[in-house]
């Protein structure tokens, strides 16, 4: 089907309307929104710091870390004395009878005699201060050590996460920058075909092309919309992600606002610049962590062979009356104590053994998996290292060829203005460039995503 002068006219309307609006975004004077960053021009840096003040799984991390340590606090509160007061009140509705000797009273009674008498009164209370305290308790000696360790692990935590989440945003960033390339490359590349057609439609009408040649140019015009509508879907795709990796809203409107600021090459000599050793591994750090946290684990559990020491005391008094007279002092009596309490396990040690072996069988895997880690870690370095090596020598490689072919675009397209070659040889030598900034895209997005996986390890 040939396309007529209005359909020209369409197309060229759309494209430049789409060109306008990709171009001009930066300046728009809405962009600027009640988030707080200027998403139509997010550079990377501002794209991470967002991303880590907005992210709710750093939020719940932070949350989690300073749960472990109000813990902490806790546990630390539970080695202070535990004082309270007590008090109470009770009205004895049938008070029990005991049977006791009469010779306790009355010493010319006989010796099988007894007597009955009751031990307490209609109304009793009882109001005093009690004191706890473990001088030495193996159930608990060991806590504070142990969450101390259990708060570390949870800033590491805390720390990973960061990492996580700039790792996510880094690539969900690299991968929006280079679809918007791939998109306005195309917006100009079907610009440039529609130029080409409309060349090609005014020569087949002077007669002076051939309708293979028109039909071809036409050809080329679909399938550079195609591509063009293609890269539209891959960059809107990008965005989403990006804008979920900042915890935005993907509205139509943040949408179609944000745009990447930064351009392949600046992104990829700054990485390039900042990769310069293999840095600990958080993960590892925290394994390490997690060896010390089981081994302390196992000690706190041979305590537990050792008796317990305590010391509990009391001060307060005593009331009782037929009748219900509180404030009356002749009615109340003294009552104090302190106590010291030993108590040595006999059959919980036997259990207590079992839980031992279970605990030093934890700690030896945790070691295994510590030395699993470094082995796959010692691996993937290698082989990343291996592979950034060749990704940068692609990315160079690509580049250039990128910037001849198009040297040799500018070259034929002055020669064919000339009337020295025909078209077809000037849109055979498009396609050349076309699909170099295509492989160009391919080997920054590889070696770019390369120096971002290596700090992740």
């Amino acid at each position: 089907m040939i396309m007529n002068r209005s359909a020209h006219t369409i197309v060229r309307n759309i494209l430049l309307i789409t060109l306008i609006i990709h171009f001009n975004k930066a300046y728009s004077q809405e962009s600027f929104n009640d988030i707080g960053v200027d998403i139509s021009n997010i550079s990377y840096e501002e794209a991470i710091e967002f991303s880590l003040l907005n992210s709710t799984r750093l939020t719940i991390k932070t949350l989690e870390e300073k749960q472990e340590k109000e813990k902490l606090k806790q546990i630390s509160l539970g080695y202070l004395p535990n004082v309270y007061l007590t008090s109470d009140l009770r009205r004895n509705l049938i008070i029990p009878t005991t049977p006791i000797p009469a010779s306790m009273l009355n010493p010319n009674a006989d010796s099988d005699e007894l007597m009955y008498m009751r031990f307490n009164t209609p109304w009793n209370s009882t109001a005093g201060i009690n004191m706890s305290f473990d001088i030495f308790n193996p159930q608990t000696f060991g806590k504070r050590v142990e969450q101390r360790q259990q708060a570390k692990i949870g800033t590491l935590d805390t720390d990973i996460e960061i990492d996580n989440i700039k790792n996510a945003t880094s690539l969900a960033y690299i991968d929006c920058l280079i679809a918007k390339h791939q998109n306005e490359y195309f917006i100009a590349d079907t610009l440039y075909y529609h130029e080409i057609l409309k060349e090609a439609t005014k020569l087949y009408s002077l007669g002076k092309i051939s309708l293979v040649d028109k039909n071809n140019a036409e050809v080329d015009m679909n399938n550079s919309i195609s591509k063009f509508i293609q890269s539209e879907e891959i960059y809107t795709e990008s965005k989403l992600n990006l804008l979920k990796e900042l915890g935005i809203s993907a509205d139509k409107n943040n949408v179609d606002k944000l745009s990447p600021s930064e351009s392949i090459e600046q992104i990829y000599n700054k990485l390039l610049l900042d990769f310069t050793s293999v840095e600990s591994s958080l993960s590892q750090i925290r394994q390490n962590e997690i060896i010390k946290l089981a081994s302390i684990r196992s000690n706190n559990a041979m305590l537990r062979y050792l008796p317990s020491i305590s010391l509990t005391g009391y001060y307060g008094a005593n009331y009782f009356d037929h009748s219900l007279s509180i404030g009356n002092n002749d009615k109340w009596f003294g009552n104090s104590f302190v106590a010291l309490t030993l108590k040595i396990p006999i059959s919980e040690s036997i259990s207590n053994s079992k839980y031992v072996s279970q605990l030093k069988i934890q700690e030896m895997i945790e070691r295994q998996k510590q030395l699993e880690l470094q082995n796959n870690r010692d691996s993937d370095i290698e082989k990343e290292l291996s592979t950034i090596a060749s990704n940068i020598k692609e990315y160079e490689i690509r580049k250039r060829n990128m910037e001849l072919l198009k040297q040799n675009v500018q070259a034929k397209s002055k020669q064919f203005e000339k009337g020295h070659i025909l078209q077809s040889e000037l849109l055979r030598e498009r396609a050349f460039e076309q699909n170099s900034f295509q492989e160009y895209l391919k080997a920054a997005h590889e070696a770019i995503y390369s120096f971002i996986m290596i700090k992740s390890m």
